[in-house]
Protein backbone atom coordinates (compact mmCIF):
# COMPACT_ATOMS: atom_id res chain seq x y z
CA UNK A 1 0.00 0.00 0.00
CA UNK A 2 1.27 3.49 -0.76
CA UNK A 3 1.73 5.94 2.10
CA UNK A 4 0.47 9.52 2.19
CA UNK A 5 1.88 11.89 4.81
CA UNK A 6 -0.73 14.56 5.55
CA UNK A 7 0.00 17.80 7.38
CA UNK A 8 -2.44 18.78 10.13
CA UNK A 9 -2.68 22.58 10.48
CA UNK A 10 -4.00 24.15 7.29
CA UNK A 11 -4.50 20.79 5.58
CA UNK A 12 -6.76 18.73 7.85
CA UNK A 13 -7.82 21.57 10.16
CA UNK A 14 -8.30 25.30 9.69
CA UNK A 15 -5.23 27.27 10.76
CA UNK A 16 -4.89 30.94 11.64
CA UNK A 17 -1.50 30.76 13.35
CA UNK A 18 -0.37 28.84 16.41
CA UNK A 19 -2.79 29.48 19.28
CA UNK A 20 -1.26 27.18 21.89
CA UNK A 21 -0.78 23.57 22.80
CA UNK A 22 -3.92 21.51 22.21
CA UNK A 23 -5.77 24.38 20.51
CA UNK A 24 -7.17 23.04 17.24
CA UNK A 25 -9.60 24.73 14.88
CA UNK A 26 -12.43 22.94 13.08
CA UNK A 27 -11.70 20.50 10.24
CA UNK A 28 -11.50 21.90 6.74
CA UNK A 29 -14.59 21.11 4.66
CA UNK A 30 -14.19 17.77 2.93
CA UNK A 31 -11.14 16.66 4.93
CA UNK A 32 -12.80 13.68 6.61
CA UNK A 33 -14.53 12.55 3.42
CA UNK A 34 -11.34 12.78 1.36
CA UNK A 35 -9.31 10.91 3.97
CA UNK A 36 -11.98 8.17 4.03
CA UNK A 37 -11.84 7.94 0.24
CA UNK A 38 -8.04 7.69 0.27
CA UNK A 39 -8.24 4.98 2.94
CA UNK A 40 -10.82 3.04 0.88
CA UNK A 41 -8.56 3.41 -2.15
CA UNK A 42 -5.77 1.65 -0.27
CA UNK A 43 -3.62 4.47 1.10
CA UNK A 44 -1.84 4.33 4.44
CA UNK A 45 -2.44 7.71 6.10
CA UNK A 46 0.20 9.25 8.36
CA UNK A 47 -0.54 12.60 9.98
CA UNK A 48 2.82 14.40 9.86
CA UNK A 49 2.89 17.63 11.86
CA UNK A 50 5.17 19.88 13.89
CA UNK A 51 2.75 19.52 16.80
CA UNK A 52 3.89 17.28 19.64
CA UNK A 53 0.58 16.67 21.44
CA UNK A 54 -0.06 13.22 19.97
CA UNK A 55 -2.85 12.14 22.34
CA UNK A 56 -4.79 15.37 21.75
CA UNK A 57 -4.35 14.98 17.99
CA UNK A 58 -5.52 11.37 18.17
CA UNK A 59 -8.63 12.44 20.13
CA UNK A 60 -9.35 15.25 17.65
CA UNK A 61 -9.04 12.98 14.61
CA UNK A 62 -11.26 10.32 16.19
CA UNK A 63 -13.86 12.88 17.34
CA UNK A 64 -14.11 14.22 13.78
CA UNK A 65 -14.11 10.75 12.18
CA UNK A 66 -10.88 11.43 10.28
CA UNK A 67 -9.08 8.15 9.53
CA UNK A 68 -5.33 7.79 10.10
CA UNK A 69 -2.83 5.00 10.61
CA UNK A 70 -0.17 6.87 12.56
CA UNK A 71 0.88 10.29 13.82
CA UNK A 72 4.44 11.49 13.20
CA UNK A 73 5.87 7.99 12.75
CA UNK A 74 6.42 5.98 9.62
CA UNK A 75 4.71 2.65 9.07
CA UNK A 76 7.81 0.90 7.74
CA UNK A 77 10.66 1.00 10.28
CA UNK A 78 13.15 0.03 7.58
CA UNK A 79 12.44 3.32 5.78
CA UNK A 80 12.96 5.72 8.71
CA UNK A 81 15.69 8.30 8.33
CA UNK A 82 16.61 11.40 10.35
CA UNK A 83 13.12 12.04 11.72
CA UNK A 84 11.39 12.50 8.37
CA UNK A 85 8.46 10.15 7.92
CA UNK A 86 8.84 8.13 4.73
CA UNK A 87 5.89 8.56 2.40
CA UNK A 88 5.18 8.14 -1.28
CA UNK A 89 3.45 11.55 -1.34
CA UNK A 90 3.31 14.49 1.08
CA UNK A 91 0.16 16.65 1.30
CA UNK A 92 0.81 20.03 2.92
CA UNK A 93 -0.72 23.49 2.58
CA UNK A 94 2.71 25.14 2.75
CA UNK A 95 4.40 23.03 0.12
CA UNK A 96 5.92 24.10 -3.16
CA UNK A 97 6.25 21.44 -5.82
CA UNK A 98 9.84 21.17 -6.98
CA UNK A 99 10.20 21.36 -10.76
CA UNK A 100 13.75 22.64 -11.25
CA UNK A 101 16.18 25.03 -9.57
CA UNK A 102 15.68 27.83 -12.09
CA UNK A 103 12.02 28.21 -11.08
CA UNK A 104 12.40 27.34 -7.38
CA UNK A 105 13.22 30.82 -5.96
CA UNK A 106 10.25 32.45 -7.69
CA UNK A 107 7.91 29.62 -6.69
CA UNK A 108 9.03 29.86 -3.06
CA UNK A 109 8.58 33.65 -2.99
CA UNK A 110 5.13 33.41 -4.60
CA UNK A 111 3.97 30.76 -2.12
CA UNK A 112 5.28 32.76 0.82
CA UNK A 113 3.35 35.83 -0.34
CA UNK A 114 0.19 33.70 -0.52
CA UNK A 115 0.79 32.42 3.01
CA UNK A 116 1.56 35.91 4.27
CA UNK A 117 -1.78 37.13 2.92
CA UNK A 118 -3.82 34.25 4.34
CA UNK A 119 -2.04 33.67 7.66
CA UNK A 120 -0.90 37.22 8.46
CA UNK A 121 2.74 36.14 8.46
CA UNK A 122 5.54 38.69 8.50
CA UNK A 123 6.90 38.89 5.00
CA UNK A 124 10.10 40.35 3.65
CA UNK A 125 11.78 39.49 0.38
CA UNK A 126 15.02 41.39 -0.16
CA UNK A 127 14.89 43.78 -3.10
CA UNK A 128 17.48 41.70 -4.91
CA UNK A 129 15.66 38.38 -4.40
CA UNK A 130 15.50 36.59 -7.68
CA UNK A 131 18.29 38.75 -9.12
CA UNK A 132 20.61 36.24 -10.73
CA UNK A 133 23.25 38.77 -11.78
CA UNK A 134 26.18 38.38 -9.42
Amino acid sequence: MPTLAVDFDGTIAHYKGYAGRGVFLSPLPGAAEAMHRLKRDGWNLVVFTCRTEEEELRAYLEAHDIPFDAINVGLDPSMECSGKVFADIYLDDRAVTFRDWSSAPGAVEERYRELAASHALDFHVPADAGDTAA
